[in-house]
């Protein structure tokens, strides 16, 4: 897998409710949920996760679910989505041009 950046706003991962956390969801509708040791940064404004190599390559609805806002936990989580692609991976060694 690679590691993935978002930045925006309030998007710390913070809450005890089941549905915060980060997922990824595939267009047939299969969730692929990013465990808690796979998110690298968590800040209010920046978040960098592992996606799972395991991913196969395609576009994604990805969801980020918080109760993060600023100086205090929200009761209700909120989410943001957003529509992305998985791209496959690259070969890894040789040299560009394969030389």
């Amino acid at each position: 897998g690679a590691n993935l950046t978002l930045t925006g706003k309030n998007i710390k991962v913070v809450g005890d409710d089941p549905s915060v956390g980060i997922t990824l969801t595939d267009g047939e509708g299969t969730e692929t949920r990013i465990k808690a040791g796979a998110i690298g940064l968590n800040q209010p404004s920046k978040l960098i996760f592992l996606v799972p190599a395991s991913l196969a390559a395609g576009d994604y609805t990805l969801t980020i679910t918080t109760q993060f806002n600023g100086g205090y936990q929200l009761k209700t989580p909120r989410s943001v989505s957003q529509t992305i692609k998985v791209a496959e991976p690259e070969e890894e060694g040789g040299t560009p041009g394969g030389v």
